[in-house]
């Protein structure tokens, strides 16, 4: 969309179509942004692109794990962020 991007429904996926660690938090969402870092750069963008990301989580009181992998994949320069707790994903691995 002009000289934006926007990305949706980012899944922890493994390579293989599975879940990717199963039950854990900080690896499902660090993986999230693997394969978000891996779309910008297939746009010629980056990490240090993103300006607001947004997480939907089963159980919020995991926050900690995924600051943590939101932290480690965005750094010093962290972009605006919502985390919102929500009933279920479609796959109750995740």
């Amino acid at each position: 969309m002009g000289n934006q991007i926007h990305v949706s429904g980012c899944a922890p996926i493994s390579e293989s179509s599975e879940t990717f660690a199963p039950n854990d938090a900080y690896a499902q969402a660090k993986r999230c942004f693997e394969i978000i870092e891996s779309a910008l750069s297939n746009l010629d963008a980056k990490m240090s692109d993103v300006v607001r990301t947004r997480m939907y989580v089963t159980d919020i009181t995991r926050w900690q794990e995924y600051g943590r992998a939101h932290n480690a994949c965005f750094g010093e320069h962290p972009p605006a962020t919502t985390l919102l707790e929500i009933k279920a994903l479609v796959n109750p691995d995740m």
